[in-house]
């Protein structure tokens, strides 16, 4: 447990590297508005541009205020993984104080795990989720980059900007790429720790045992029993296990007073 509150701890700092990624992205942002801001005012013959250029203008515009809009989308994004992230460290929390029970409940120890798997899988699909949202926003943001690119090309001082943003973008790709590694290492690390350490068994069931486990097979046919109707016999099956009368109907006048037993089992 302590080496999984090692990682989740790392994975909070790598999601606190992302969100001030996103914030330096956003200072770049603004300064590069800052210098559109000063093209236009520097280019005091764009207001006589023809009605074409006006109707192209008013689409960039109109991808811009998209961009605007996904970003914000992004910033949600993050702020809801950080506040799942913080639910997640209070369980694991909970989850620490109770361990010592846990030694002598085995049972309750395996709901608990199941419990925290699921918790698990929960944040690795909101972090999908985030990485769903990062790729479109980059895909936005490349859209972006091409018409920043073009605009470029007629003023000669914002190439310097655009070099600045590629770097911060390939950076922040990284960070991303660093944290979805961690929380797939973090996956691993809990199912290593599914099973009790020890040596027991139990019943198999679907014709295999987990990995580590041994299967064992144990069969005695024709058992003679006093008799195998009226309650005296009850056939069952317990996963792979079963006790059943031969024939498959006890009250098949082939079954005589017989019974069979096979028990099937998983241990380490």
């Amino acid at each position: 447990m302590t080496t999984t509150q090692g990682k989740v701890d790392t994975l909070e700092e790598k999601q606190a590297e992302l969100i001030n990624g996103a914030s330096s992205f956003n200072s770049k942002m603004t300064t590069t508005q800052g210098k559109v801001d000063t093209l236009e005012e520097k280019q005091a013959e764009l207001m006589n541009a023809t009605s074409s250029f006006n109707s192209k203008m008013t689409t960039t515009q109109g991808k811009v205020d998209t961009l605007e809009e996904k970003q914000a989308e992004l910033m949600n994004a993050t702020s809801s993984f950080k506040s799942e992230m913080t639910t997640t460290q209070g369980k694991v929390d909970t989850l620490e104080e109770k361990q010592a029970e846990l030694v002598n409940a085995t049972s309750s120890y395996n709901s608990k795990m199941t419990t925290t798997q699921g918790k698990v899988d929960t944040l690795e699909e909101k972090q999908a989720e985030l990485m769903n949202a990062t790729s479109s926003f980059n895909s936005k943001m490349t859209t972006t980059q091409e018409k920043v690119e073009t605009l470029e090309e007629k003023q000669a001082e914002l190439f310097n900007g655009a070099s600045s943003f590629n770097s911060k973008m390939t950076t922040m790709q990284e960070k991303v790429g660093t944290l979805e590694n961690k929380a797939n290492a973090a996956s691993v690390e809990l199912e290593h720790i599914s099973w009790l350490k020890g040596s027991f068994c139990f019943l198999s069931s679907g014709g295999s045992c987990p990995a580590g486990f041994t299967r064992y097979a144990a069969f005695i046919g024709g058992i003679y029993t006093h008799r195998n109707t009226g309650g005296w016999m009850i056939p069952a099956t317990f996963g792979d296990s079963n006790v059943r009368c031969p024939g498959g109907s006890c009250s098949s006048s082939s079954a005589g007073f017989n019974a069979h037993l096979a028990i099937y089992s998983c241990c380490k």
